[in-house]
C-alpha cells in the first residue's frame, strides 16, 4: 500500500518549477546572444536550435555561432571546437563559448569514429589469436577400426617409453617436476610488463623446460587477457604483450 506524503509532494512541485524556469532561461539566453548576430549567408535573424547550434528563419542555413562569431580573448582569432570545447584557432588556447548556457559539447562523430576503430581492431585480434590457436592445435586422431582389448596391451609402458624419448632430444632436458602455478606466471608477467610492450619471448623462463615453459606462459596469457589484466597482439611472427589500457594507436 503506497502511502502519500506531503512532503515528497511539494519537492516534486519545486523541481518542475526549477526545471520550468531553467528551460526558460536558457531560451531567453539565447535570444539575447543570438540578437547581436545576423546569418552569414542572408543577413536574416538567427533562432536557437540547441547547443551552440543555429538556424536562420529566412533562408534555413544552420551554423555553429561559436566558431562563425566569437572572438578569443587572447589572440583576437576565430575559434575552433576541440572534440569537447572550444579554443583559440590560433593558439590553442581552452575558451568559453558564448553561447552555450549550461552544456558540455562533444564532437559525437570522433568518438563514433574512435569506438569503431577500436572494435574493428579488438575483432582483428580475436581473429588473430583464434587462427593462431587453430594452428597450434593437434591434428584429429582418425581411427580406422576401434581396438580391441587386447591392441591396448602394452600402450601405457610405448607411451612410456615415447615420453622419455621426446625428453632427451629437447635441448635442455626437464629438472623441475613442479605443477603449474599460474599466479607465479601471472605475477612475473604483470612485474616485468610495468606499462612497456614486450614479445612473447622477452619474459624470463620458469622452469628449465623451454617448450613446458612456453605453453604455461602462453595460457597465462590466454587467461590474463579474458580478465582484462593484458592485450595480446600478433605482429607478424611475434606475439606482443601490453597493458589491457595501452593504446599504442594512438
Amino acid at each position: 500500500m503506497m502511502i502519500e506524503n506531503s512532503l515528497l509532494y511539494g519537492i516534486q512541485r519545486v523541481e518542475a518549477r526549477i526545471d520550468d524556469y531553467r528551460l526558460r532561461a536558457r531560451h531567453f539566453y539565447y535570444c539575447v546572444v543570438l540578437s547581436r548576430h545576423d546569418c552569414p549567408r542572408c543577413g536574416g535573424r538567427l533562432a536557437s536550435t540547441g547547443p551552440s547550434r543555429a538556424q536562420c528563419v529566412c533562408c534555413a542555413e544552420i551554423i555553429d555561432p561559436s566558431v562563425h562569431f566569437q572572438r578569443s580573448g587572447c589572440c583576437n582569432a576565430r575559434l575552433a571546437f576541440k572534440r569537447t570545447h572550444y579554443a583559440c584557432a590560433h593558439c590553442g588556447q581552452i575558451i568559453r563559448s558564448e553561447f552555450l548556457f549550461d552544456e558540455h559539447l562533444i564532437d559525437t562523430e570522433y568518438f563514433r569514429e574512435k569506438m569503431s576503430e577500436w572494435r574493428e581492431r579488438k575483432r582483428r585480434q580475436r581473429e588473430e589469436l583464434r587462427l593462431l590457436l587453430a594452428v597450434s592445435r593437434s591434428k584429429d586422431l582418425v581411427l580406422a577400426e576401434i581396438p580391441d582389448d587386447g591392441g591396448l596391451y602394452g600402450l601405457f609402458e610405448t607411451l612410456d617409453e615415447f615420453v622419455r624419448g621426446q625428453q632427451t632430444q629437447d635441448e635442455e632436458p626437464v629438472r623441475d617436476e613442479a605443477a603449474y602455478r599460474l599466479e607465479d606466471y601471472r605475477q612475473l608477467i604483470l612485474s616485468r610488463l610495468a606499462g612497456a610492450v614486450l614479445r612473447f619471448d622477452a619474459f624470463p623462463a620458469i622452469i628449465e623446460n623451454r617448450r613446458l615453459d612456453r605453453v604455461r606462459r602462453f595460457s597465462t596469457l590466454i587467461f590474463m587477457e579474458q580478465f582484462r589484466e593484458i592485450r595480446l597482439e600478433q605482429r607478424g611472427e611475434d606475439i606482443w604483450v601490453m597493458p589491457y589500457e595501452a593504446d599504442c594507436e594512438g
